[in-house]
């Protein structure tokens, strides 16, 4: 064989060989990249919903509907926005009264298949104690769909009961808003407070998109 057909029949195999092993180290290392992205997009929707973070949507609206105001909460993850406006002839039913974030995930930090976790509190009544327990319950859930997994998070007001009074923040859309949206941020503010009987309702009107 003539020495110049041997270097390029050499320099031929090394770029073959190179392509093989880029495609392999692709094939290996792009599903543990797609687990680490989906582990970081996880860890911040928790964070999104959770009491230990004070821009957590949780505590905007709780701060909102004590002090008034309004706010504006975002989020960085593509999803989508359901808000199930309370009702106070219905104000025990968890599917009421809540608003919930759905997405997509290569992972998961719920059990799937299960149904609703609580992740807030073990206490999950209809009702609870005023200046004992929060507001709101915060759950989640986890389905396997089409080789991923949907994650739902969903925040639940509720009765507090108190000893003169009973305390109720009630959600709803403002004037004109969408009850679904697929948009990074939502409008919070404070609306009317008023009794029913003894039953002291606070409106936080949201506005999604």
């Amino acid at each position: 064989m003539i020495k110049g057909q041997g270097d390029i029949i050499a320099a031929v195999l090394i770029i073959i060989i190179g392509i093989a092993l880029t495609g392999t180290a692709y094939m290996w290392g792009y599903p543990l990249i797609e687990k680490r992205q989906g582990a970081a997009i996880v860890e911040r929707i928790t964070n999104a919903f959770s009491r230990d973070n004070v821009n957590s949507l949780t505590n905007k609206i709780e701060f909102i509907a004590n002090n008034g105001g309004e706010d504006t909460f975002s989020i960085d993850t593509n999803g989508i926005w359901i808000l199930k406006k309370g009702d106070t002839s219905d104000m025990y039913n968890p599917d009421k009264n809540c608003i919930l974030f759905s997405f997509k995930s290569k992972v998961s930090n719920i059990a799937p298949n299960i149904g609703w976790v609580p992740i807030s509190s073990p206490n999950t009544n209809p009702t609870g104690t005023a200046g004992i327990d929060d507001p709101s319950v915060i759950f989640a859930r986890s389905d396997i769909s089409e080789g991923a997994y949907n994650i739902t998070y969903k925040l639940w007001f509720r009765q507090l009961n108190g000893t003169d009074n009973n305390y109720l923040i009630l959600l709803k859309p403002r004037a004109g808003s969408s009850t679904v949206s697929t948009a990074k941020s939502l409008r919070i503010s404070r609306g009317k407070i008023y009794s029913t009987g003894n039953l002291i309702i606070t409106e936080i009107e949201i506005l999604l998109g």
